[in-house]
């Protein structure tokens, strides 16, 4: 097995990577529906993924400057017992503000975050799908932004389950996931965006689930988190201090609240 290499980040190390920078989250969470027939999704609905992301990517390539670090992230394994569950929304977690909020439990859902400090800013748009009106209207923002000078220095893009799931009628399977993934990572490679594997790295660590069989739990979101602060020390030329080995998750890991995107974690290393 390939070996992992990643810093076991401390809060003043990812203060300090973070330091001035805007990072902005774009994703969906592993929404699921068990309800639908054992059969796979018909072709037509991997094929509009592919457009979908496509066409994001397109636009990203679009709005962003060349300076814009773009990463995106496959999606991460589902156990086969996965179920709904029902998310809930912290007017404010750990500092943060809860900017929008549509409380649907349907496909026009969606969620706004913000994290902001003197030093950071941290934005989280929640999606349900990779391209539409919706998140056309979020590379508004970003078109605005860049006209002031308030350009992110790196995007986090991920959608996939959702996609699948939500919007088509039928139930998701592992092989699925992993066409969808292969995709999009040709696609993202296209444009010159990075990707980080997400599916590679948790594709043997099914017991850090959490109960809906889904999202995962506080330790995996700890890894996740360091695994993309790593990535982002490699891709800016840190230099990260050598560390002692450690165990497999490093020097501790986090027990938090919300366990549905990684968004929390960055605020926790904040404010650890």
């Amino acid at each position: 097995m390939k070996k992992v290499n990643f810093h076991d980040f401390t809060s003043k190390e990812a203060q300090q990577l973070l330091h001035n920078k805007f990072v902005v989250v774009i994703g969906d969470s592993s929404k699921y529906r068990n309800d639908f027939p054992t059969e796979p999704p018909v072709p037509k609905a991997i094929r509009e993924y592919r457009q979908n992301v496509e066409r994001l990517f397109q636009a990203l390539d679009e709005v962003l400057p060349a300076s814009t670090l773009v990463i995106w992230n496959t999606a991460m394994a589902i156990t086969k017992d996965a179920r709904c569950y029902i998310i809930e929304h912290e007017r404010c977690f750990a500092g943060d503000t809860r900017v929008e909020v549509n409380k649907s439990s349907g496909n026009d859902y969606r969620l706004v975050r913000q994290y902001r400090t003197r030093h950071h800013l941290v934005r989280f748009y929640f999606i349900t799908r990779a391209y539409s009106s919706y998140v056309d209207s979020i590379l508004s923002d970003f078109r605005a932004a860049v006209e002031v000078d308030l350009v992110p220095d790196v995007v986090l893009v991920h959608s996939c389950l959702w996609d699948l799931n939500s919007w088509q009628s039928c139930k998701v399977s592992a092989e699925d996931m992993i066409e969808a993934n292969f995709y999009s990572s040709i696609l993202a490679q296209g444009f010159w965006f990075d990707t980080l594997d997400l599916h590679y790295h948790f594709r043997f660590l099914q017991d850090l689930h959490a109960v809906d069989g889904m999202h995962w739990n506080a330790r995996a979101h700890r890894y996740l988190t360091k695994l993309l602060l790593t990535h982002l020390a490699d891709a800016w030329q840190v230099e990260l201090k050598k560390q002692p080995l450690l165990g497999k998750w490093g020097r501790r890991s986090l027990m938090c609240k919300n366990i549905y995107c990684h968004f929390s974690n960055y605020q926790q290393l904040f404010s650890a």
